[in-house]
């Protein structure tokens, strides 16, 4: 017990200090023992935490009951996760269980607010980790039992919160998923306005919708004798870290240039909004549309299509490379070894079956809307994480 202190904000009716404590003075870790992948099933009952951030499977056995927080001592190091039922705890993680009328979920919440210190303070060497010793003498702040338990109560309605944002946003992507697979698998085909059967699907080889590609994989502003913006501007750089599948990530890799570097770099390719534009290599395949009007450089690992207007559109061409076949298809194309990725030269192999330009508005109209009710589930979803991040770092000391 030393030093006391309150957090910025508290719920009513809870006025004293809280106590820092050292995780070894109420609770006991414990490490768990090695049980190799092929003994696990996934028709065993019972998880088994390693050091990721998921369970790797599920044992037939377990060596710890449940009401446990569990920190990752290697892999995913510092990562810090919980189960209320019975698990099979590797050797590559720590157990901690509370001795004493402390919230184990109070626990779980406050070295999740400790997580980053955790993992920045793992001990350095080959493979990173988190040592037992880091674990007993981590330090957590306490209020009383009973503010504790409001306090898990609380941000136990957020977790399940989010847990139904979860579900809803993958539910709508497997039925996107599964709205594709019968659209360009033509087993659901759509009519003209009048009612009438619109005319059957062309093969082509997937270059000849293309008029013009942009690349600039390889080109960094410093071989153009320029620099990176160290502050943002209107000219956002587009790499294949912030090319999302379907969308562009404006939080991610944010780079930028100034018009100069814009001017010498994107003259004569500017990108103009709809136009689709797909990751080359780590990741491969994501695909996106330009959103607006601004100014956006062609960046690393990402090229840009410009269609024969007269075949495909932007929308369906978007569409057309997201789809299963086309998806499938660049995977078996692919060269390298960890990071994937795909060239110019592989892109001439690629085969596509296409509609008429009518039929391509209608599916890419569809598919639209879909995307739109994703888009709004993953940004309710972010919104609720934002919520509960501002949460955890108000709530606790």
């Amino acid at each position: 017990m030393s030093e006391k202190s309150t957090p910025s904000v508290r719920f009513d009716g809870f006025t004293n200090d809280w106590e820092q404590r050292r995780i070894q003075d109420f609770c006991k870790v414990t490490s768990g023992e090695f049980v190799i992948k092929t003994k696990q099933d996934d028709s065993y009952p019972y998880p088994v935490y390693n050091g990721g951030k998921t369970n790797t499977g599920y044992y037939s056995e377990y060596n710890q009951t449940g009401n446990k927080v569990i920190i990752s001592a290697r892999g995913a190091a510092g990562f810090v996760n919980r189960s209320a039922t019975a698990f099979w705890a590797g050797n590559s993680c720590h157990s901690i269980e509370v001795l004493d009328e402390s919230d184990w979920i109070f626990l779980y919440y406050a070295l999740k607010v400790r997580e980053n210190q955790l993992i920045r303070d793992q001990q350095t060497a080959t493979i990173p980790s988190v040592s037992k010793k880091q674990v007993l003498e981590t330090t957590v702040a306490l209020p009383s039992v009973e503010e504790q338990k409001v306090i898990s109560s609380f941000l136990g309605s957020i977790d399940s919160t989010l847990t139904l944002c979860r579900r809803k946003f993958d539910l709508l992507t497997q039925a996107k998923k599964a709205l594709m697979q019968q659209i360009f698998s033509r087993k659901l085909r759509f009519k003209a306005d009048d009612g009438s059967d619109f005319p059957e699907w062309e093969d082509r080889r997937f270059l000849e919708l293309i008029d013009r590609i942009i690349d600039y994989r390889g080109k960094t502003p410093k071989k153009i004798g320029m620099e990176w913006t160290p502050e943002p501007t209107k000219y956002l750089a587009l790499s294949a870290l912030n090319v999302k599948q379907g969308y562009i990530d404006f939080a991610v890799d944010p780079h930028y240039g100034n018009k100069a570097l814009y001017d010498k770099w994107m003259t004569g390719n500017e990108l103009y909004p709809g136009e689709v534009v797909i990751t080359t290599e780590a990741p491969m395949g994501n695909v996106a549309q330009i959103p607006d009007s601004e100014p956006y450089i062609l960046s690393q690992r990402v090229i840009a299509f410009i269609p024969q207007g007269d075949l495909v559109s932007d929308d369906y061409l978007a569409c057309l490379l997201r789809s299963p076949q086309v998806q499938n298809q660049l995977r078996i194309l692919a060269t390298g070894g960890t990071a994937q990725g795909i060239s110019q030269r592989s892109l001439t192999r690629v085969k596509v079956t296409i509609p008429s330009l009518p039929e391509q508005h209608k599916i890419a109209s569809c598919l639209s809307s879909a995307d739109a009710l994703i888009d709004q589930a993953r940004v309710e979803l972010e919104q609720w994480r934002e919520v509960k991040k501002s949460l955890l770092q108000q709530l606790f000391v």
